[in-house]
């Protein structure tokens, strides 16, 4: 008889949890299938009705923890009206509470290019959202560097304990996002897209559309 899905599923999350136990301070080579499974209380062969390795167990995370970052940064930014800075700060920090541990060891581990995988799966909804030419290079590198800074940033905020208030750490990032885009609007008439606020000023530039970046305000 099969599992119930709930079953199965708190089954899955405690051997991902103890995989991490495991891989926060040691190599992934050096972490082994028998040792997750003891952590975790199952057999191997439960292991792997699951995941076919550590490899495999990890890639699957992975991917996970890209598509809720993504879902997360989506609903947001939302559709008509947008919300403010303290419901898109509740958004963010619910999800780090929830995965933040496990982001955080991701951003953080020597063997993990976690970092890089993030930032390319959040560089389409970015482009999307904002209005951005990502083929144009300018704007390419402008996003990844964005992009990156956030992923750092929470992933510290986070570890050092929350200590800033979420709501100040939204209007924090969104003038920092702000002022980083903002030098993709000054070539064509020498005006920024943005204000001294780190507002946008309505204007468009090399195919972003400040006006959609007030989604984020």
């Amino acid at each position: 008889m099969n599992k119930q899905p709930e079953v199965r599923a708190r089954t899955r999350e405690r051997i991902v949890e103890a995989f991490f136990s495991l891989y926060e301070g040691r190599a992934l080579r050096e972490v082994t299938v028998g040792e997750v499974a003891a952590a975790a209380h199952v057999n191997r062969s439960t292991f792997y009705e699951y995941f076919d390795n550590v490899y495999d167990l990890l890639d699957q995370v992975e991917k996970e923890l890209v598509e809720k970052v993504g879902q997360t940064a989506s609903e947001a930014i939302g559709e008509g009206s947008p919300p403010d800075a303290a419901s898109f700060a509740e958004r963010g920090a619910g999800l780090f509470e929830a995965m933040g541990g496990r982001l955080s060891i991701l951003v953080s581990h020597p063997d993990s290019a976690f970092s890089d995988r993030l930032v390319e799966g959040m560089r389409p909804l970015m482009g999307s959202e904002l209005g951005i030419d990502l083929d144009d290079p300018h704007a390419s590198l402008m996003v990844s560097f964005v992009l990156s800074g956030l992923v750092g940033c929470l992933t510290k905020w986070h570890a050092s304990g929350e200590t800033v208030p979420r709501s100040e750490l939204a209007v924090l990032l969104q003038r920092a996002m702000a002022g980083s885009l903002s030098v993709l609007g000054s070539g064509r008439d020498g005006s920024s897209l943005f204000d001294a606020t780190g507002h946008q000023s309505g204007e468009s530039y090399g195919g972003l559309d400040t006006r959609k970046t007030n989604a984020l305000k």
